[in-house]
């Protein structure tokens, strides 16, 4: 009830004071609930659901250090304990003398290690486990290289040397089966990288041995030797970095150039080249075997090209010789075609225009005057070719 004394200034003043009583009943239960949440949806709950709500109250209050504990174990319990060390020693830089913290943080400290020490252990494993595999692949490969016999023997010697390159056992195998082969300068290669590893191999140091003295067998043939049996031979001997290599290469590229395999012969003349530089005879040997790839030629029909002006004839219908083309008639013919000389024009000045005349350097019978005396012929004529000019 309003005062009947309360004039209208009056009743404005008591309803503005009880708008501002309202607006202050309903905002404060609003903000006291907001904050009685969020320390009640951190504490009250567990595991992943706890995460978020407690960064957020200890984003707000960072020394509410039960908010720390519970977010610290709530990571924990997720096995979190980077995150959860993470938090523990950030309250400890708070709060440096506080005996409740240190000892989360020591039992948190000492999950974080269990659990990279497991990790570690679980790596270790897996990778013993692929070392094993593969040991267990090389030791087949082993057996096969040693057991099987030329092309099936080589395929596996190369597959266990593509998991374990340095294998002396593997090593020695590819050289025995490029020694059946005889293929001596590979043998000699690999019983030589064999005993690089294992300088104790015996096997392949007498192989190694053997492998030599039958290279310098085949080296003689090579170098002595023509045809196949000698082509057969250098292939035999061939070694890269032997002191004889570019003895053999050019011996086995002659013989490649008398047999007609051109491309292998500029191959091995090229290597040959690569060994020795200064050797004139090889590069002329190999200049002359590739003209188009060391001295490019033009092309045939470049050729023919730049030939034809020099040996093109010239064509008879236009210069033809005035005797050729004019047939002789019989004087009989010609004396019944004839006209009477008074009263027969000059060739050049009926067939000649004014327009057409030019300076020539040397006079030359005009097609016309050709076409003229053919159909009437001069031979056996008395008359004067130029009228009051007579001979």
């Amino acid at each position: 009830m309003i005062p009947p004394k309360c004039n209208r200034f009056c009743m404005a003043g008591r309803m503005a004071a009880m708008a501002v009583a309202a607006l202050i009943v309903c905002t404060v239960p609003f903000t006291v609930a907001w904050a009685a949440d969020g320390p009640a949806s951190c504490l009250s709950a567990t595991g992943e659901a706890a995460v978020a709500p407690c960064r957020r109250e200890l984003l707000r209050d960072p020394g509410n250090m039960e908010i720390r504990f519970a977010l610290s174990d709530a990571l924990m319990g997720l096995r979190r304990y980077a995150d959860a060390v993470a938090v523990l020693r950030e309250g400890l830089e708070n709060f440096p003398g506080d005996d409740a913290i240190k000892k989360k943080l020591i039992l948190a400290e000492s999950y974080l290690d269990e659990q990279q020490y497991i990790e570690k252990q679980q790596k270790s494993n897996a990778a013993a486990s692929q070392s094993k595999k593969q040991d267990t692949r090389v030791r087949l490969s082993i057996i096969r290289c040693e057991k099987l016999k030329g092309d099936a023997a080589m395929a596996a010697c190369n597959e266990g040397l593509s998991m374990d390159p340095d294998h002396p056992g593997l090593l020695t195998g590819r050289g025995n089966v490029w020694l059946e082969m005889d293929r001596f300068g590979r043998a000699i290669r690999d019983y030589e990288a064999a005993l690089a590893v294992d300088p104790k191999n015996r096997e392949a140091a007498k192989s190694l041995r053997l492998a030599r003295t039958k290279r310098d067998v085949k080296v003689a043939q090579c170098l002595g030797s023509d045809g196949p049996e000698g082509l057969n031979a250098c292939d035999a001997a061939l070694l890269e970095g032997a002191s004889d290599e570019f003895a053999v290469q050019e011996r086995r590229a002659g013989l490649l150039q008398a047999m007609g395999r051109e491309k292998e012969a500029v191959e091995a003349y090229r290597i040959a080249a690569r060994l020795n530089p200064a050797d004139g005879q090889i590069k002329r040997s190999l200049a002359a075997l590739s003209p188009r790839s060391e001295q490019p030629a033009p092309s045939p029909v470049a050729g023919r090209d730049t030939a034809a002006p020099t040996v093109k004839p010239p064509l008879p219908e236009k210069s033809p010789p005035p005797k050729l083309v004019v047939p002789a008639a019989p004087p009989e013919m010609a004396a019944a075609t004839a006209p009477e000389p008074s009263r027969q024009p000059p060739p050049a000045k009926v067939f000649d225009p004014p327009e057409m005349k030019k300076p020539l350097p040397a006079p030359a019978t005009p097609p016309p005057a050709t076409a003229t005396a053919a159909i009437q012929p001069r031979q056996y004529s008395n008359a004067p070719e130029m009228p009051g000019i007579t001979h």
